[in-house]
């Protein structure tokens, strides 16, 4: 697969349109949390999405993830198509 970069702008609508496409295609995500002892953890959950792109999801509050984020108020998110196959069109926000 090759990859083409290109420096031309991207009209923030049409990135709108394009994660709204994903997200609506996505049903998981993968949620990045860091303990209060600095060590990563990674959770894969459901989630849902509202229209100003917040994501959505439910956690025991016993869970590892749920702590990390009480204590450190912070988390990465990745969204993508979990169907893709290694060589064809990527896509992922």
């Amino acid at each position: 697969m090759v990859i083409r970069r290109v420096d031309r702008p991207i009209a923030s609508q049409r990135l709108a349109e394009l994660a709204r496409e994903l997200l609506d295609a996505s049903r998981l995500c993968a949620i990045s949390t860091v303990s209060p002892q600095d060590r990563a953890h990674i959770n894969t959950a459901y989630f849902a999405w509202t229209p100003e792109f917040d994501l959505v999801w439910l956690s025991d509050p016993r869970a590892r993830h749920s702590g990390n984020v009480r204590m450190r108020s912070t988390v990465a998110v990745a969204v993508y198509d979990s169907h893709q196959a290694w060589g064809q069109s990527d896509c992922g926000l």
